[in-house]
């Protein structure tokens, strides 16, 4: 399914399942479905879509969509109670992301790719990838995911524990 189609499918699944979502009331009320997102895995294909749900500029849950439609997961973000204390809807954002990456990354690598979402092996470990060449040659993948940034050697399996 296409983006538009997803986004269609989204409105009727959230809802559904928007009181289920463990929100505050007021807060899970006035939420509403952001633009969804191709998730995709460290070999660049599509896993599944993801769909943020936001009030005003904060990440409050989400809803995990198959690649065709089908409801895989939904929930919130965190366990806060009040608006501000949830994560910023600019985690999301692509331009944060290659900015925060190129921050954390600019004195340890002379290249950086633009950034994608993807999963981190497990499919909720979201983060956002760029691929980045060290200066002696090593190619190294880069993630930044809700605030904290990591690397590792690219072909190098994920770490237990890590985000």
């Amino acid at each position: 399914m296409d983006q538009g189609n997803i986004e269609h499918v989204a409105d009727e699944i959230l809802g559904n399942v928007r009181g289920e979502l463990g929100l505050p009331r007021a807060i899970a009320e006035d939420a509403s479905k952001e633009r969804p997102m191709l998730v995709k895995n460290l070999d660049d294909d599509p896993s599944y879509w993801l769909v943020p749900v936001a009030l005003e500029d904060r990440l409050v849950g989400f809803l995990r969509l198959g690649l065709k439609g089908s409801l895989l997961a939904f929930g919130r973000y965190g366990q806060a109670r009040q608006l501000r204390e949830f994560p910023p809807l600019s985690y999301l954002s692509e331009a944060t992301a290659e900015r925060e990456i190129r921050r954390a990354f600019v004195d340890s690598c002379e290249e950086i790719g633009r950034p994608q979402l993807v999963h981190d092996g497990p499919v909720e470990r979201i983060a956002w990838l760029s691929r980045g060449e060290s200066p002696d040659g090593a190619r190294m993948l880069l993630f930044w995911t809700f605030g904290t940034s990591y690397s590792r050697s690219e072909g190098e399996g994920t770490a237990h524990g890590s985000l």
